[in-house]
């Protein structure tokens, strides 16, 4: 049996076939031979046959017609009532054909249909480029292509499409877009419903495994709901906080914090954030912030107001540490200031003193010694010692001291020079001693040591202020661990692993006030008097030498507890025995080349030379002394000459002077101490150094030590 799709293509199949006969009897050729009975009859049974086929298509040809008007009233009924929408889209974009569906989905009129409206005017803006990118696709594959987007009627209403997009041709044969059209805004709808309900669920278990607390107050301020976070702290479970006050589970002080915060967003509708603290039941505090969010109706009506909690405990403490950071390098940099500061100063006054103690020594041999004069002149070479001992004492403070390091019993150090402590401190103050025998061995110089526990003990005992009192001295091992972290100096001192020998002084006197205990080891800082303090940072300075720390703990009335540790050296380390100091008499005579930028200073050295029986050649800065070699650099004995110069300095002449004559004796002199002029490499080393002011016995001593045998 036919199928209703096949009956157009076989009525077109009769028409042509019908047409073809009509067409051929019309083209049967005329004769001029007379035909036969027989042939006649032939033909004209022929012609019979052909006339019954013709009237046997033709009916055919008109059942198929009336087919396939039936099958165009059909078709034409399907497309118009489809309930989905049929629409074709020219190349332009107009809707050139519509079906009532697709009209009804896009609220159009018969005669808008009729006035080729824009399809895209129909389609959401923001889901346009979804449309037009598919349309792409569809000309450049020729295939159909499939898309959901939103699209809008000319009331303004939104509904949520599927489209089908294929390419064909109209009437006049024209590229098109056929596009069917389908109303999925209620697939979308029950989507969106389960996905809503899907995230609610992950929500909620979100936010009852949160890390962070979160929790909720009803309008009686009263807990609402409560996550496991919130609950751990306390040993309690959600349930045990719902319809419960912060009364309940707060301290008084803590509970009205957190109640000031939500009354506020209560009252207010507006979010607020605080930093509240929390003692744990294990009683850690531990803060957090929190930021409280209202939950209103339609009205406007505060309903209850949700908070959620972050633990900036950890953040604090960065806080603090990051501050402690801060004033711990604004303190290096006024050490590291103050440092450049005190040892220029010492430098140039060093330089100053040498001239001017060098005048005073060449006065007093040149007057008669029984004279009211020579004991004027003796009183101002001992001012100018004591200047310079202050200028040593400020180089110490900087750490810039020199003096062997060897091992050393700290017990025993302490031991031998108690007697001499307790004849110079005061009547009214005791000193008790603890020391362990053998005690702890640090690699350490025996003077600066003495120093240190000196300056404690007599720090100690002018705390009493004139009152009895007791002072102790103690000695002890401690493991690095130990070491206090509150005020100890120098600030950036890092404990190493191997335990420290601990040299404690401690008093009950006046105490120091909290705002001074960080300057206590600052130069020439004093609660007692005008005119001390250099004590303490002499004591700072020579720790800081030795790799060691110095702590301080005190307050106003309650006395002070001094701590100096020292590193004990992992390896074991033996004591060599003292080499006995050979002397050497230098030969009388000879000349020095003498370099200093200081015409002052180069006049009163050359008068100390001079007096020691040498003669000298004066330069002023290291190029006039090296050209001033190469007159003399047979004659010349040894160097002596200044570091800081201008032009070339005291190691660019050494080693200018060592590449004309190698081996050439050379004493380098400096108002900085030997551990600043020595600390860099150079290729040439002198001989001796003289750390300025100097004295005539100390200069024939480096000269000694650069002539003699080595």
């Amino acid at each position: 049996m036919t199928s209703s799709n096949d009956r157009p293509e076989q009525a077109a199949e009769l028409r042509r076939r019908a047409e073809e006969n009509l067409r051929q009897a019309a083209q049967l050729p005329e004769t001029d031979i007379a035909l036969s009975p027989e042939e006649t009859r032939r033909t004209l049974h022929e012609l019979r046959v052909h006339q019954v086929e013709l009237e046997m298509q033709n009916t055919e040809l008109r059942r198929a017609q009336t087919d396939l008007e039936s099958e165009r009233q059909r078709y034409f009924d399907l497309y118009e009532m489809a309930p989905v929408g049929y629409c074709t889209v020219s190349e332009e974009g107009l809707i050139t054909r519509a079906n009532l569906s697709a009209a009804s989905l896009l609220a159009i009129t018969r005669d808008a249909r009729a006035g080729r409206p824009i399809f895209s005017r129909f389609i959401l803006e923001e889901d346009q480029d979804i449309y037009y990118q598919q349309r792409k696709k569809v000309l450049a594959t020729a295939e159909t292509a499939r898309c959901e987007l939103r699209m809008v009627k000319k009331d303004g209403s939104g509904f949520w499409a599927h489209l089908e997009i294929s390419l064909g041709r109209d009437a006049g044969d024209n590229a098109v877009y056929r596009i069917v059209l389908s109303d999925i805004s209620a697939r979308k709808q029950a989507e969106e419903i389960v996905l809503l309900r899907q995230s609610e669920e992950k929500y909620r278990t979100l936010v009852q495994h949160s890390s962070d607390p979160i929790f909720s107050f009803n309008v009686d301020l009263t807990y609402r709901f409560v996550n496991e976070a919130f609950a751990r702290p306390f040993g309690k479970t959600p349930a045990d906080f719902i319809d419960q006050s912060p009364h309940a589970i707060f301290t008084g002080d803590e509970a009205e914090k957190h109640l000031a915060l939500i009354l506020q967003v209560f009252q207010t509708g507006q979010k607020k954030d605080a930093e509240v603290k929390v003692v744990s039941q294990l009683g850690e505090v531990r803060d957090y912030w929190t930021l409280a969010d209202p939950i209103k109706n339609a009205q406007g009506q505060v309903l209850f107001v949700t908070c959620i909690a972050k633990d900036i405990t950890e953040r604090k403490r960065t806080e603090e540490e990051k501050a402690k950071l801060e004033l711990l390098n604004r303190q290096l940099q006024k050490n590291e200031s103050l440092g450049r500061m005190a040892g220029a100063i010492a430098h140039h006054f060093n330089n100053k003193l040498q001239a001017v103690m060098g005048c005073l020594e060449l006065v007093i041999f040149e007057m008669p010694q029984n004279g009211r004069a020579i004991d004027k002149l003796n009183a101002a070479m001992q001012a100018a010692d004591q200047a310079a001992e202050v200028s040593r004492k400020m180089l110490t403070y900087l750490g810039q001291v020199t003096g062997k390091q060897e091992p050393l019993d700290l017990s025993e150090l302490c031991k031998i020079w108690l007697p001499m402590l307790q004849l110079a401190m005061p009547k009214n103050v005791d000193l008790a001693t603890e020391f362990p025998c053998p005690g702890p061995t640090v690699k350490a110089n025996a003077e600066q040591i003495l120093q240190i526990v000196t300056n404690l003990v007599t720090n100690g005992w002018e705390a009493y202020g004139g009152q009895q009192g007791t002072l102790e001295l103690i000695v002890t091992t401690v493991s690095s661990v130990d070491i206090g972290k509150a005020h100890r100096f120098p600030v950036n001192w890092q404990a190493g692993d191997n335990p420290y020998a601990c040299l404690e002084v401690r008093d009950s006197g006046c105490g120091i006030a909290a705002k001074d205990l960080e300057e206590v080891f600052a130069p020439f800082f004093s609660t007692k008097f005008t005119g001390r303090g250099l004590g303490l940072p002499v004591v700072s300075g020579l720790v800081q030498a030795h790799n060691g720390v110095v702590t301080v703990e005190s307050s106003g009335g309650r006395g002070s507890v001094f701590r100096v540790f020292l590193p004990i050296p992992s390896e074991r380390v033996y004591r060599l025995p003292d080499r006995i100091a050979k002397t050497w008499e230098r030969e009388r005579g000879g000349t020095v080349l003498l370099v200093d930028d200081d015409k002052i200073v180069l006049s009163i050295t050359g008068m100390l030379l001079a007096e020691l029986g040498f003669t000298v050649l004066k330069a002023g800065d290291g190029l006039e002394a090296v050209e001033l070699f190469l007159q003399h650099k047979n004659d010349v004995s040894f160097v002596l000459s200044d570091v800081s110069m201008p032009r070339m300095n005291g190691w660019e002449a050494l080693t200018a002077l060592r590449h004309i004559t190698p081996g050439l004796p050379v004493i380098l002199t400096s108002g900085y101490t030997e551990e600043q002029v020595m600390e860099e490499a150079h290729p040439e080393r002198p001989q001796a150094f003289l750390a300025k002011p100097y004295g005539l016995e100390e200069l024939e001593i480096a000269i000694c030590r650069a002539l003699g045998p080595t």
